[in-house]
């Protein structure tokens, strides 16, 4: 996704996320399967800097279910799942232009 614009006086001075390491961004010729270790990993420094402002996650996979879910609970994601399935249902049964 690409978001065009300026920031907000308070995006300016708030301090940036850390970065992911490139091993885990960059793939070459195929996509890298993620095991739990490479997933501890990746989310070691979200973990420790949740514990540092009171709120310490009880494991990794928690967080990440917690990320999920309030993903895939969005509205939006709702929206398009619902326009997605009335795409999908007019192109099969031919009625779609």
């Amino acid at each position: 996704m690409l978001c065009l614009g300026y920031p907000t006086q308070e995006q300016k001075t708030k301090p940036l996320r850390p970065r992911f390491e490139e091993s885990f961004i960059i793939s070459q010729d195929r996509y890298r399967h993620f095991e739990r270790p490479d997933f501890e990993r990746l989310y070691r420094q979200t973990m420790e800097d949740l514990a540092k402002t009171g709120q310490p996650q009880a494991s990794t996979a928690e967080f990440l279910w917690r990320v999920y879910q309030r993903k895939i609970g969005a509205s939006f994601m709702i929206e398009m799942t619902r326009s997605v399935r009335a795409i999908l249902h007019a192109w099969n049964d031919g009625t779609g232009s």
